[in-house]
């Protein structure tokens, strides 16, 4: 079997679902590529709506194609012209576009009304016509893999992170945007204003205006502080880690919507495996994670700061819950451990495809 895969992005997302397992296989000796378009392969009608696909200007080298959130009506026909030839597609998602807080500007820029040949309900069909949709949680596939071709493959992380120095120089942050997550530092109330131990921000720490003008929070805002969060900027993917990694302690807040509770644990598994302990909110996802040993989970901001407070002032207890949930995410959850799942799911995608034949 052989697998071209095509991240919709070089951020995480295209990293953590694809590029990265695509590697790990690759360097286990499977036969994946990864790809980045296949849209000049396609062969293009004019219609009345545009562009439209009919066929391949030439059959890619594979027996499976793997789309990343193909949002697009050409990416939904292009899965047709795969088909076609007899090649199995398989659709991965991991976000629940149809439950997009209405202020995240993947809001309208995935609304139907906005554009009609780029938005979510293409992604729906497409998950309708695909092989196989993978996806990140049980949420997820039952948004989109209600028709039962669906494998859920929970993120990991890099194995590298486990072994970066972890230097601690900021007592509690967080990793995230208010900007496109406006209302999920809210949870932790006054948590952090009355613990005394300063904020800081792997991201802008900025807040702004969304599309309909409405006023977005800036991380002071939204959690009450009467001083500036300290803030990294904008942060590429290959200096991510290591900033992470000067957090003592990170949080991991979310409102409790569909929408995050279709969210992985990823945020948490990155803050434990660079030797960061973390609170978060009680979604699925951490729940399960908690279970597993895995994360402290805080329903009010009272627990917030209870829990946080317990471990910014408590040293020995902080480093040994830093070790232990550490060593849990080198042992069990690393992506080169893991990504035979992902060759495992594609070839279901094969066995589907074969069946489909069969059936036309």
């Amino acid at each position: 079997m052989r697998v071209s895969i095509h991240p919709a992005d070089l951020g995480g997302c295209g990293y953590y679902r694809l590029i990265w397992p695509g590697n790990a296989l690759e360097a286990q000796g499977y036969a994946v590529s990864v790809e980045y378009d296949q849209t000049y392969n396609m062969v293009w009608r004019n219609t009345v709506q545009g562009p439209s696909v009919v066929g391949l200007f030439n059959k890619p080298d594979a027996d499976v194609v793997v789309l990343q959130r193909p949002l697009t009506r050409n990416r939904y026909e292009m899965i047709g012209a795969l088909q076609a030839e007899g090649i199995a597609v398989v659709v991965e998602v991991d976000d629940d576009f149809h439950a997009i807080h209405p202020k995240n500007p993947a809001w309208i820029g995935t609304n139907p009304l906005n554009d009609p040949d780029r938005n979510r309900d293409w992604l729906k069909k497409a998950c309708k016509r695909a092989d196989l949709v993978t996806v990140t949680t049980p949420s997820l596939a039952e948004r989109y893999g209600a028709h039962g071709r669906v494998a859920v493959l929970p993120n990991y992380v890099p194995k590298a992170y486990t072994e970066l120095e972890h230097g601690g120089s900021y007592r509690v942050g967080w990793s995230g945007s208010t900007i496109t997550h406006p209302t999920d530092l809210q949870p932790v109330g006054d948590a952090i204003a009355r613990l005394g131990a300063g904020f800081h921000v792997i991201g802008t720490g900025y807040g702004g205006t969304d599309y309909q003008g409405f006023k977005i929070p800036s991380p002071r805002e939204a959690l009450g502080l009467d001083f500036d969060p300290t803030a990294t900027g904008w942060v590429v993917i290959d200096d991510y880690p290591a900033a992470v990694a000067e957090l003592q302690v990170g949080i991991v807040p979310l409102a409790l919507t569909n929408f995050n509770e279709a969210k992985s644990w990823l945020k948490g598994i990155e803050y434990a495996s660079l030797g960061v302990p973390f609170v978060a909110s009680p979604t699925g996802p951490y729940l399960t994670l908690a279970e597993q040993g895995i994360g402290w989970l805080a329903n009010t901001p009272d627990d917030w700061h209870t829990f946080l407070a317990e471990m910014v002032h408590d040293d020995a207890h902080r480093c040994a819950l830093s070790a232990a949930w550490r060593g849990e995410i080198a042992a069990n959850y690393t992506i080169e451990q893991h990504a035979p799942e992902w060759w495992n799911a594609w070839a279901v995608a094969l066995e589907n495809a074969t069946r489909r034949e069969k059936v036309a």
